[in-house]
């Protein structure tokens, strides 16, 4: 180590001890969210709703029914309506992880028009997604085939959310609210 290098070592190693006794200080409970199962904290994002632009409601993971697609139907924002995205890659990869199924969420590539089910328990190829942030919105499309997702307005009123467009337009697009862990 130069002697150039030896006052950044002494300046950082209090820095870090002064953040490390700080974070202790913060009550638990306004802390930020813990990340999902087998994720760092630093790579993913606090829960927030998913808003679908062309049905005007909020994404929800419904839990009544075995193996529901993701579906635009909630006025508000409530449990069902929070997800966490979760960095896997610097080219824009993420996995959105349902925080009240406590699942991640996969397009089932078995099925029609490719639903989004919030049902896996580890991240695969199928459960990777590009968000990409296009100013006044988001768009999510597929990593392992080459589809968009979007709400399907031809099957309401629950709108399922379905990866079936080759190119995206109003109907896959989507307010994300966004704050890191």
């Amino acid at each position: 180590m130069t002697a150039a290098h030896k006052p950044t070592v002494r300046i950082v190693a209090p820095l870090v001890a002064l953040a490390a006794v700080l974070m202790a200080a913060v009550p638990s409970a306004t802390r930020a969210a813990a990340a999902p199962p087998g994720v760092a904290a630093a790579e993913c994002w606090n829960p927030g709703p998913i808003w679908s632009l062309a049905a005007n409601k909020y994404v929800s993971a419904n839990l009544t029914a075995t193996g529901a697609p993701l579906q635009a139907r909630a006025s508000s924002s409530g449990a069902w309506e929070q997800f966490k995205l979760v960095w896997l890659s610097s080219n824009g990869e993420y996995a959105i992880y349902s925080m009240a199924a406590k699942k991640y969420v996969r397009a089932d590539l078995t099925a029609t028009n490719y639903p989004l089910r919030a049902d896996s328990a580890s991240i695969g190829s199928w459960e990777r997604f590009y968000v990409t942030n296009w100013g006044s919105y988001f768009t999510i499309s597929l990593t392992a085939v080459v589809r968009y997702a979007g709400a399907n307005l031809t099957s309401g009123p629950d709108f399922p959310i379905q990866a079936r467009a080759d190119n995206f337009g109003a109907w896959e697009q989507f307010r994300i609210t966004r704050s890191p862990c």
